[in-house]
C-alpha cells in the first residue's frame, strides 16, 4: 500500500491493514540516528493515517516511537530503537558503546482522546477543521502535575521490569506558560515511586527532558 493509498482509506474509515503495521514496527525496531529516526516516525504516522496511531488499535507503538524519538535528540544519544518483538520495556537508546533500555508511558488529564481524534478526522475528510477552546481551569498546574506524574510513576513501579531499565514519562498537558517552575517542582516528589524500580527516571514536557533521578 502506498502512502498515498494509505491515507485515502484512513479518510474513508478503512483500518490499516496488520502487515503495514507489522512493517512499521520492523523498520523503527532498526537502530537509527535520532535525526533519521524522527523522520520515520513522521513517515508512518503518514502512511498509516495522519489520525490513526491515536485511535486505532495495534498502532500504539508509534507512540513509543515519537518519545523514543524526541528522548534520543534531546539526551543527544547516538542511535535509538523501538524493541520488537519484546512486549518491554518500549525502546532503546545508545551512547557511545552503552545501550540503555527504556520503558515509556503518557501523562495526560482524563478525556475521551480517541473521539477528539476521530471528530478530526471526519472533519479533516470534508476540508475542516476543528478548533477546541482550553480555558484556564484545563490547563495544568502543579497539584495536577503531581497527581498525574504519581499515577503514572506508581503504575509501572508496579511491574517487574529489569533493573537495567529506565523510565521517561510523557507529560502530555500544558500550562500555556502559567506555572512552569511550580510543575517543574513536582517531579521528584512525583515519581519517587519509580525511582526505587527504574535505573532513572525522566520526563519529557513540552521541548524539555528532564532527568529526575538517575
Amino acid at each position: 500500500m502506498t502512502t498515498r493509498q494509505s491515507h485515502q482509506a484512513r479518510l474513508s474509515g478503512n483500518e490499516v491493514s496488520a502487515d503495514l503495521k507489522s512493517e512499521w514496527r520492523l523498520r523503527l525496531s532498526e537502530w537509527q540516528g535520532p535525526d533519521v529516526f524522527s523522520n520515520l516516525v513522521m513517515e508512518c504516522r503518514l502512511e498509516l493515517g495522519r489520525f490513526s496511531p491515536m485511535i486505532e488499535h495495534g498502532t500504539q507503538f508509534w507512540r513509543d516511537a515519537w518519545i523514543a524519538a524526541e528522548f534520543g535528540k534531546l539526551s543527544k544519544a547516538d542511535q535509538v530503537r523501538l524493541l520488537h518483538p519484546e512486549p518491554f520495556p518500549d525502546f532503546a537508546a545508545r551512547f557511545g558503546s552503552l545501550t540503555r533500555h527504556f520503558e515509556a508511558t503518557e501523562a495526560m488529564l482524563p478525556r475521551r482522546r480517541g473521539d477528539e481524534y476521530r471528530e478530526d478526522l471526519e472533519a479533516h475528510s470534508a476540508g475542516q477543521t476543528v478548533l477546541r477552546e482550553h480555558p484556564s481551569e484545563q490547563w495544568l498546574t502543579a497539584s495536577t502535575t503531581y497527581t498525574l506524574l504519581k499515577r503514572a510513576a506508581a503504575k509501572k513501579a508496579e511491574k517487574p521490569y529489569a533493573p537495567n531499565c529506565s523510565l521517561i514519562i510523557y507529560l502530555n498537558e500544558s500550562d500555556y506558560g502559567s506555572e512552569g517552575q511550580q510543575i517543574e517542582e513536582q517531579f521528584k516528589s512525583a515519581t519517587e515511586i519509580a525511582a526505587r524500580r527504574f535505573q532513572s527516571v525522566h520526563i519529557l514536557w513540552g521541548s524539555k527532558l528532564h532527568t529526575v533521578w538517575e
